[in-house]
């Protein structure tokens, strides 16, 4: 996904975070959610679906001209937590006529992992 600049807010209140994206230059694309973690930390087995969104060990980015550059990432798995989450709005997706008032939303929290990233090289597909 494409990154944009925002003005971005997030609040921590207890144990539930706020947080909210307002696109620059369209305030009309944004997003607006809150979560709260409410299980013990697990560790997604292999082979489920949480285990393949998270553990990513690649990341990818493109230039101006078009070319696709790859990363490899290090990390450890993923701690994750449950969620209860309530979207309060999301037109992240407007632009390019995604629908997803009709999608379940998955939701996970973790406190993060410490990362290694080494130097992106240019790939050729």
């Amino acid at each position: 996904m494409p990154y944009y600049s925002a003005q971005i807010s997030f609040e921590k209140k207890g144990q539930t975070f706020h947080c909210q994206s307002i696109r620059k230059g369209n305030t009309s694309i944004g997003f607006n959610a809150r979560y709260t973690p409410i299980s013990e930390v697990f560790f997604p087995k292999k082979g489920t679906l949480d285990h393949w969104l998270t553990e990513r060990y690649c990341l990818y980015s493109t230039d101006n001209g078009g070319n696709i550059y790859c990363g490899e990432i290090h990390h450890r798995p993923w701690p994750l937590q449950k969620v209860d989450a309530e979207i309060y709005s999301n037109t992240l997706f407007t632009p390019i006529n995604f629908d997803l008032t009709e999608v379940k939303p998955i939701f996970h929290f973790s406190e993060g992992v410490d990362t290694l990233i080494w130097n992106i090289k240019k790939t050729r597909f």
